[in-house]
């Protein structure tokens, strides 16, 4: 699990959503079905609604198995292209599973932006998280 510091403010059987000043971290885990993803973007929604957008978002999701459709598929990428309107930088920690890795993939080409850091070690996404928390952007 990422160091999280910041106020839990969902926890779900398949997600969690952490705020921090400036950062949120959103945790997948286990099965993820088409429900479920839309369960965590209006988590991260009303999130954002209520606090504004955070200047650093990250998505630990090398525990996550999506089990979603291929058009959710396609509207978590188009949810993540808008979000990253809004956002100065991301950081994803990338799932073990190839349906995973195909999910990442696809939201990377649509989001279209060089402003994510994609990790694979939940050490480097540690290292990731300890710059936006210095409020520095991380590298790469």
């Amino acid at each position: 699990m990422p160091d999280v510091r910041g106020e839990t403010v969902a926890d779900q059987r398949c997600f969690d959503v952490s705020c921090e000043p400036g950062l949120v971290i959103v945790r997948l885990f286990g099965e993820i079905d088409d429900r479920q993803s839309q369960m965590w973007r209006d988590r991260l929604t009303a999130e954002i609604q209520l606090r504004g957008a955070p200047r650093f978002v990250a998505f630990d999701m090398i525990d996550a198995h999506p089990k979603n459709s291929m058009k959710t598929r396609f509207e978590v990428a188009a949810y993540c292209r808008d979000l990253m309107k809004r956002v100065e930088w991301a950081a994803l920690l990338l799932p073990v599973s190839v349906g995973g890795a195909l999910v990442v993939r696809i939201v990377i080409s649509i989001v279209a932006t060089s402003r994510i850091s994609v990790v694979a070690s939940r050490p480097e996404l540690d290292a990731v998280l300890a710059s936006m928390r210095r409020g520095d952007r991380p590298k790469g």
